[in-house]
């Protein structure tokens, strides 16, 4: 999962002097379906049993809980998929 979240931002270091146009169409292409195959993953995880107090199923849950904004950094090229101002 960690080798998937680099890939995402490696295609955002690639987009540094692109278009806007440019950055949505490079995160179509290469940034969707990693983030499709890291939401599948995390879900696959869901179906084996972990413990609810566990650290694993706190982070779980605030990942699936984000998922679905992860989709606005492939519509909006000005979006981060990450939420460090700096």
């Amino acid at each position: 999962m960690l080798l998937d979240i680099q890939q995402i931002f490696e295609t955002l270091n690639k987009l540094k002097i692109e278009t806007s146009q440019e950055h949505v169409r490079v995160r179509e292409l290469e940034a969707a379906p990693i983030i499709d195959a890291l939401v599948k993953k995390v879900k696959a995880i869901l179906r084996i049993k972990i413990l609810l107090k566990s650290k694993l199923s706190g982070a779980i849950g605030y990942f699936m809980g984000l998922a679905p904004y992860l989709k606005n950094y492939i519509t909006n090229p000005y979006a981060r998929p990450d939420n460090n101002v700096v």
